[in-house]
């Protein structure tokens, strides 16, 4: 341990942080914002609240490259074809997913003012079937990437 860093690990929904307004300096989550059904807009608003002016979150994202890459454009094709069968689960799936430059205009969107992404992987080669293969883990064919993003 580092006496000087002061570093507190709290479980809880980052849709409603028990903090008050601009008081932290920085939040990191790893899985924090992606697995809130669907509602990680919720999520970075509320951590744009609660960080200090130039403070930093920091968080991973399932991302794609480019919608007009082509294993890219396989996989929407997969997950629009399963639309419909699972209580629309899909269809907030499918409209949750954003590639690089998306990404950028939702961040900015958000207020924060400086970021960065640090790709850490691309997406898997799309299967030659027309069904998508996964059921639980349904972004686990797409790319993954750290976002880190100053108030």
């Amino acid at each position: 341990m580092n006496p000087k860093i002061k570093f507190v690990y709290l479980a809880c929904d980052v849709r409603n942080l028990p903090f008050k307004d601009d008081v932290l300096p920085f939040i990191f989550s790893y899985g924090g914002y992606q697995g809130i059904d669907y509602k990680w807009k919720e999520a970075f608003i509320e951590s744009r609240r609660v960080l200090k002016e130039c403070g930093e979150v920091m968080t991973e994202l399932g991302i794609i490259s480019d919608r007009e890459n082509e294993n890219v454009k396989k996989w929407l094709k997969l997950i629009k074809n399963e639309i419909g069968h699972d209580f629309d689960m899909m269809d907030l799936y499918y409209r949750t997913i954003f590639d690089v430059k998306e990404w950028h205009e939702i961040i900015k969107e958000f207020g924060f003012k400086d970021f960065t992404f640090i790709k850490i992987s691309d997406e898997i080669e799309a299967p030659e079937t027309d069904v998508f293969p996964y059921n639980c883990e349904i972004s686990r064919w797409m790319g993954l990437a750290f976002v880190a993003a100053v108030k």
